[in-house]
């Protein structure tokens, strides 16, 4: 089993209407590039897994035989995709090859929706023959023999969340409107004023009360409440 050591996210500016050929939905592309493919290891089995991409809130994985695997065709490569969070996904994606100039690999677009588990993976198991890679003729690998992959995955839409209904809640009226108020209050803060006479004594000019409820007192101004322990 190789790795592949470079994993491209691409991101696109999109100028005019979006293409509807795919029913309007978005995708979200990723280019993957496999460098040296030609000596990448190729036996029947042996695989090369790309670095962990994340869609939709998942992380994935390309899954790529040179040379096939064991239920596939002679001279084929097989793609896949692999799961790789915990759990279970329905996925919409499609695989190509992007070739030298640029350009998506002529071939039939294959979209595919499976329900993937965790750690499994799904995909073609005939994609495209090793020899047409090769092939220089074909123009699939680059100058320096990289071959790449473009994986296409259809964005799920999340649906809005509905707006939760919240009442008003008339408590802090409520509350409000016990300021003050004398007869339901259960204790009385009276508060005098007074001035200092030349002699230093003071003489009581006048005294305010302010009427208040002990639950509101001891919830909001315990230190207060705690002048009324004693009565």
């Amino acid at each position: 089993m190789s790795a592949v050591h470079r994993h491209i996210e691409l991101n696109t500016i999109d100028v005019g209407n979006f293409p509807s050929s795919r029913n309007g939905h978005k995708w979200k592309d990723f280019h993957i590039y496999l460098h040296g493919f030609a000596n990448l290891p190729s036996g029947r089995g042996e695989d090369t897994l790309s670095p962990a991409f994340e869609c939709n809130g998942l992380q994935w994985r390309l899954v790529v035989y040179p040379g096939g695997n064991r239920a596939a065709q002679e001279d084929s490569v097989c793609v896949f995709l692999k799961l790789c969070s915990p759990g279970t996904a329905t996925v919409t994606f499609d695989v190509n090859i992007l070739q030298k100039f640029g350009t998506r690999f002529d071939r039939p677009i294959d979209i595919n929706t499976f329900d993937i588990i965790s750690g499994r993976s799904y995909g073609t198991y005939n994609m495209i023959k090793r020899s047409d890679i090769l092939n220089p003729s074909k123009n699939l690998l680059d100058d320096n023999g990289t071959l790449a992959f473009i994986v296409s995955i259809k964005e799920e839409e999340t649906e809005a969340m509905p707006t939760a209904f919240v009442p008003n809640n008339p408590f802090l009226d409520m509350i409000q409107d016990k300021f003050l108020d004398e007869e339901t209050a259960d204790v009385c803060f009276e508060v005098s004023s007074s001035e200092i006479e030349e002699d230093r004594s003071k003489r009581s000019r006048s005294s305010t009360s302010f009427h208040a409820h002990s639950q509101i007192l001891n919830i909001c101004a315990p230190m207060l409440a705690s002048l009324f322990e004693s009565n």
